[in-house]
């Protein structure tokens, strides 16, 4: 639960958020409330610069000074204001102890009882400059200002970065949730895609056995013109294994090639279907994205039964990235028989 009233933050809890002390879910009300509501803005760079020039004129203390030189110096912008403050300091006491050492002021006796007495004879005399002690009270006037000046500029500068900051760090927040819809878009289209897929592949086991069992009713049918092979070819390994071999009834008119990934890092894939014997690429497929399955990624591409005779073949499986590069992912060989 929010721990800010719903009157606003009082100044304690200004210096906290200032601090870095508030929870999570407060310091980003605070942070909303400082950009859409003029007055907390004002009232939180009220607060800033009295906590500011506590630390410069060394009155921030305890936990409160670890804090501030832990939190809020890690700001560069925070860190010049800082800086500036303490020069305003440093630049309001030199010019104090000049005004108590000027012409016309009294020099304090080191004791009540005890006055310092001058000679007559030794005494110096002192010649006023007209218009001095006023021109130098102008001059102390004029640096209070231009220092007050310089404040605004730094306080004015330190509150746009600020701003900035908190608009990035908005626009990524929305991008943040924008990614999130999508990746959960993409989860359900590979849900249905998942479905469908288990859908295609049982309708190709089906054709495969009809076209098995029922070889007297092949001829002049229209069974013959849809007639499918389907087969899934597991990725390549480093290691030398048995070349797949495929019978394929002799009316097949397509075979269906399920190339499964082991993983799947490009947008679209290319199938080419080389003739080993003669070395030359016999067919190319569409480019085409992978399916998934749960954690199995594979490609699926359909080659004209016409094209192959038996020998061995490789589909060689080439991926391009969403720039357009192209990458051989695997080769996967293969021998056709006819039955």
């Amino acid at each position: 639960m929010s721990l800010l009233p719903e009157s606003g933050p009082d100044d304690q809890q200004l210096v906290r958020y200032l601090l870095g002390l508030l929870p999570e879910e407060d310091a980003e009300r605070l942070d909303e409330a400082s950009i859409v509501d003029d007055e907390i803005a004002g009232r939180l760079r009220v607060v800033e610069d009295d906590l500011v020039d506590a630390y410069a004129s060394g009155s921030l203390q305890g936990e409160s000074l670890r804090r501030f030189e832990s939190f809020y110096l890690s700001s560069p912008l925070r860190r010049q204001k800082v800086k500036f403050a303490g020069s305003l300091h440093r630049t309001v006491n030199q010019a104090a102890v000049f005004a108590a050492a000027a012409p016309g002021k009294r020099a304090v006796p080191a004791s009540a009882s005890e006055p310092v007495a001058f000679p007559v004879a030794s005494r110096p005399k002192r010649q006023m400059v007209p218009g001095a002690e006023s021109t130098w009270r102008l001059a102390v006037a004029a640096l209070l200002v231009l220092a007050c000046g310089a404040l605004l500029f730094w306080d004015a500068r330190l509150r746009s970065g600020l701003t900035e900051a908190q608009r990035q760090g908005a626009a990524l927040e929305h991008q943040a949730h924008a990614l999130e819809q999508q990746l959960v878009e993409q989860r359900t289209a590979n849900a249905e895609t998942a479905k469908e897929l288990a859908r295609v592949r049982t309708s190709l086991a089906d054709l495969a056995q009809q076209t098995l069992d029922q070889p007297q009713e092949r001829s002049g049918s229209r069974l013959q013109a849809l007639a499918a092979f389907a087969v899934v070819l597991l990725p390549p390994t480093r290691a030398v294994g048995p070349i797949a071999t495929l019978a394929v009834p002799a009316d097949t008119t397509r075979i269906a090639f399920e190339l499964r990934l082991e993983s799947n890092e490009f947008a679209r894939y290319q199938v080419v279907l080389k003739d080993l014997a003669a070395n030359e690429a016999i067919w190319r497929s569409p480019r085409v994205a992978a399916m998934s399955s749960g954690d199995q990624s594979s490609v699926f591409v359909v080659v004209p039964a016409g094209l192959l005779k038996p020998q061995h073949y490789s589909l060689e499986l080439v991926g391009q990235s969403a720039a357009g590069v192209t990458q051989t992912v695997g080769s996967y060989t293969v021998q056709i028989l006819f039955r």
